[in-house]
């Protein structure tokens, strides 16, 4: 059995795909095997991954019809069931890692007895520069660490902890999995935390490639309003997972900043959606604010949220919902 299989997903990454595998290829830890996906990508991204699999043939590509729905969670799926590893690892087209990764991380995992182990994590730019953010690096820069799966789950809501990481692919359950949204990975993500016994950290490094104009993180989509639902899915899940008051200020901040967000998206791109795309926009809306509750965790909420979103939060409190309030879009664009 392979020890590490690598998904990548690719649609048109044609500019990045000699450097993200070459990352792969030049890994100090030899057994692995990387699975691309090629998405009916209209550029030369097949012919690249073609040349890349002839010069090593731990490279793996197939194919499939792009269906303009963009959905990480699904493609992830179709994947594992090409995947030979023991471990499994996700990477975007664009992104790298460091030589030593899969050695550190496959290292630590055999080690500690891990199920998933969490590299660092950098941002980085076009102009090859970088930057930390919440979650590059573990709490007090401690690699020792280790957590539960319950613990890790909670800490990843936040993103206080990241979800690039090695994960036993004993950890995927088909039956549980999400692949309805566009964004449906990052509750797949959490589940895996949640299944795990195990978590810790390797002193190695992912970059998350922030360049790329063209990803759908970047350039506004309808799919963007698909995280309200998978944030009441979240919301769910944390429920059913914790039933002491002190868990649930860290979710419900972040539930209440992912709905301003997508507010003002919607606001600010709101003349260049027909009104079909409206309808379809305004049940998002509506589902998560039928079904996400805040209780009497409003002041630990407005506590944890930035001035401005405060304004938002309150607007929503009294009237349950803020995402038609033009003046508050226009107080949040003059910041």
């Amino acid at each position: 059995m392979t020890k590490v299989s690598i998904y990548m997903p690719v649609y048109n990454g044609s500019e990045y795909l000699e450097r993200s595998i070459g990352s792969v290829i030049s890994q100090t830890f030899a057994d692995w095997e990387l699975i691309a996906l090629d998405d009916e990508s209209t550029d030369d991204s097949r012919a690249i991954l073609d040349g890349l699999a002839r010069r090593d043939n731990r490279i793996r590509v197939f194919s499939k019809h792009n269906d303009g729905k963009g959905n990480t969670a699904r493609n992830l799926a179709m994947m594992e069931k090409w995947a030979q590893g023991e471990y499994f690892f996700y990477m975007s087209q664009d992104d790298r890692i460091d030589a030593d990764l899969l050695e550190k991380a496959v290292g630590e995992a055999e080690k500690r007895s891990l199920d998933i182990v969490i590299p660092d994590m950098l941002l980085e730019y076009a102009d090859g520069t970088t930057s930390a953010v919440q979650g590059s690096y573990p709490p007090d820069g401690d690699h020792s660490l280790v957590f539960s799966g319950k613990e890790a789950f909670y800490r990843s809501i936040d993103f206080s902890i990241h979800g690039f990481a090695l994960i036993n692919r004993r950890l995927i359950d088909e039956d549980r999995q999400d692949t309805n949204h566009y964004d449906s990975d990052e509750y797949n993500t959490r589940l895996q935390f949640l299944a795990a016994g195990r978590v810790g950290f390797c002193d190695s490094t992912f970059y998350y490639y922030q360049g790329n104009e063209n990803a759908i993180t970047k350039r506004f989509s309808i799919r963007w309003f698909q995280r309200l639902d998978t944030a009441v899915m979240i919301d769910k899940l944390f429920s059913d997972t914790f039933h002491d008051h002190k868990s649930f200020p860290k979710l419900k901040s972040w539930l209440m900043a992912i709905y301003i967000t997508l507010s003002v998206s919607y606001m600010r791109e709101w003349a260049n959606i027909s009104p079909d795309e409206r309808k379809a926009v305004i049940a998002h809306f509506r589902g998560f604010e039928r079904n996400i509750k805040f209780g009497g965790y409003r002041m630990a909420v407005l506590r944890r949220l930035s001035p401005l979103e405060r304004c938002f939060a309150v607007w929503y409190f009294f009237f349950g919902t803020c995402r038609n309030m033009k003046s508050l879009f226009r107080i949040y664009k003059g910041k």
